[in-house]
């Protein structure tokens, strides 16, 4: 899954906010030896960015087959995806 990230967790190993197409995704990243290089700062990743991952989702349904809890856990980082910023530079000559 390609996701992109909107809030990294630079302290801690709480969870990563993340977007895919619309829907919001929390999520925690358990890949702990690209963890430990991310807080190592070895990656540069910002919002924006987008993570190729392996994601395994979680859920808890109830007694009547209603989802009652959706937990997602990355479990490998394949790559780093970088948002390229270009603006153009207004011409104040012309």
């Amino acid at each position: 899954m390609i996701l992109k990230v909107k809030k990294p967790d630079y302290l801690g190993e709480s969870m990563w906010d993340f977007k895919h197409g619309d829907r919001a995704i929390q999520a925690k990243i358990i890949d702990m030896d690209w963890l430990s290089d991310f807080h190592l700062r070895k990656y540069d990743i910002r919002p924006g960015d987008s993570l190729r991952a392996v994601l395994e989702t979680q859920i808890k349904y109830g007694f009547s087959g209603e989802v009652i809890a959706v937990h997602n856990f990355i479990v490998a980082v394949k790559e780093i995806i970088t948002e390229s910023y270009t603006k153009e530079k207004p011409d104040l000559f012309n």
